[in-house]
């Protein structure tokens, strides 16, 4: 009894370094273009769960550029879900950091079959079970070293918390559900929300997403790359809702602009594009700004279909114009768009 046990204890304190060594070993070889590292795998029987410490991914050639991280990766039985007959998991990625740099965009543009293939190959191995909900803890998302600027200028979304629940929906629970909040370029807040029904050909989602509080002025490095102009003060709420539905892109922004002062970067007259962007910049400042709040605000409705992108320009001017002479728009979701139910199906 005494050697069964000894056994036992030494292959429970072997087991996770083995798995670990094992795992690690597919994880630098099934992808040309990245791969994947593991510092500590962890097992927990009692609670029928395994974690991942120190998830790390980088380009397989550039192996500075390290695109992915996560301090804690668990993935636990779900048991909510055994009362219903089904055996799915949830997963919890802490301090997950993924960066888009322009490394990562080339290898992904020059192969974007084998990156697709790739993804789900990685998915596979790391969580070789069905997935019922995931849980972001202070997660963070920045489009590293996009246009060149500083690394302070990058732009990110840090401390973002979330859940995406119901990834394997029933036909009594059909959507998928998103909900998220963090934070852009340290201050504003931003906040989304979506669901989407994964059983349809192509897949129907609808988001609605609030951002408040911007400040413009941390906009003028990229901005200043497309447009002689530069924020010397001022911040941006934005609202938006979003559906894809049949092949179907529809939806509509409300940007609100609030106490902006704009000037052009270089006095001198350049072209007539120049003096343009100056006028109407001039136009927004004194003919359609709300006096009271001193708000330039819109809604811009757009669909993007088989007949190519198209702005209701008509709406967009109307409620440009109705926000100068008194305020015609209210700031907020509408919450009007909306996917379509799906249809139950038929019993035999």
């Amino acid at each position: 009894t005494l050697v069964i046990l000894t056994i036992l204890i030494v292959f429970r304190l072997a087991l996770p370094i083995i798995i670990q060594i094992e795992l690690n070993k597919s994880l630098a070889d099934f992808s040309p273009i990245y791969t994947l590292h593991i510092d500590r795998v962890s097992l927990s029987f009692l609670r029928g769960a395994y974690r991942f410490e120190g998830l790390d991914g980088k380009l397989r050639k550039k192996t500075d550029v390290h695109f992915l991280h996560a301090d804690l990766v668990d993935v636990s039985v779900a048991w909510r879900e055994i009362l219903k007959g089904r055996i799915v998991a949830d997963i919890i990625l802490d301090g997950l950091d993924f960066a888009v740099t322009p490394e990562l965009i080339e290898e992904a543009k020059a192969a974007p079959e084998d990156t697709k293939n790739d993804s789900k190959t990685a998915a596979g191995k790391l969580f070789p079970v069905r997935v019922e909900r995931v849980d972001l803890r202070n997660a963070s998302f920045e489009f590293a070293e996009v246009a060149h600027l500083p690394e302070a200028q990058q732009w990110r979304i840090k401390g973002i918390n979330g859940r995406v629940s119901n990834l394997t929906p029933s036909p009594d629970v059909p959507f998928a559900l998103l909900v998220a909040n963090g934070s852009l370029m340290e201050d504003s807040v931003v906040k989304v929300v979506g669901r989407a029904n994964t059983q349809a050909k192509p897949l129907a989602w609808e988001t609605q997403l609030e951002l408040k509080g911007f400040d413009l002025v941390k906009a003028n490095p990229w901005l200043l790359r497309v447009v002689p102009l530069d924020f010397k003060a001022g911040t941006v709420d934005i609202y938006t809702e979003i559906k894809s539905e049949n092949e179907k892109l529809e939806g509509y922004i409300k940007p609100f602009f609030k106490k902006v002062i704009v000037i052009g970067r270089d006095p001198k007259f350049v072209n007539f594009k120049h003096f343009g962007i100056e006028l109407l910049t001039a136009f927004f400042n004194i003919v359609i700004r709300d006096p009271s709040e001193k708000t330039v605000a819109a809604k811009i409705p757009f669909v993007d279909d088989k007949d190519g992108f198209q702005i209701e320009k008509g709406v967009a001017f109307q409620t440009l114009f109705e926000n100068g002479f008194g305020g015609g728009i209210s700031p907020g979701i509408e919450d009007k768009i909306h996917i379509s139910q799906p249809k139950p199906k038929k019993e035999p």
